[in-house]
């Protein structure tokens, strides 16, 4: 996970880095923890995080046009990691791993697609800040 921070009074400035660690984990029904982790002497894609970070964050699948959304709030202690400092996650990569069983005699998938196309899957991230603006990152994904 990329992340830039920089001073609350200048939304430009973004000349801290606070990269980290993710993994997903099951957490029970509809549930998921995301685990975040990084810090000083923990290099992630090229760089540290300034601040050490150990935190879960809790998050549920929804019904969602078109299927299932993974859906979480950021604490504000990772929004706003130190007074006067705003933290914003700018990419986010994660792999997950191919977990199947066997039920009713057929093979099914932890993570299920019906959204597959010339071996591509449609992704989207939907962003709502903190001052209530929405915006929309989409992607694509090998099926």
């Amino acid at each position: 996970m990329i992340n830039e921070t920089g001073a609350s009074s200048d939304p430009a400035d973004k000349s801290i880095a606070c990269n980290l660690n993710l993994r997903v984990y099951n957490a029970g029904q509809d549930r998921a923890a995301l685990w975040l982790q990084g810090g000083p002497t923990q290099v992630v894609r090229g760089k540290p995080c300034v601040i050490q970070i150990n935190q879960a964050i809790d998050a549920r699948y929804v019904s969602h046009p078109g299927g299932t959304a993974l859906q979480f709030e950021v604490p504000a202690n990772l929004l706003h990691p130190v007074g006067g400092l705003d933290n914003a996650v700018v990419r986010v990569e994660s792999t997950i791993r191919r977990l199947t069983v066997r039920r009713g005699g057929r093979l099914r998938g932890y993570y299920e697609s019906i959204g597959c196309r010339s071996r591509q899957r449609p992704i989207s991230v939907d962003f709502l800040s903190e001052a209530g603006q929405s915006e929309t990152a989409t992607a694509q994904a090998r099926c």
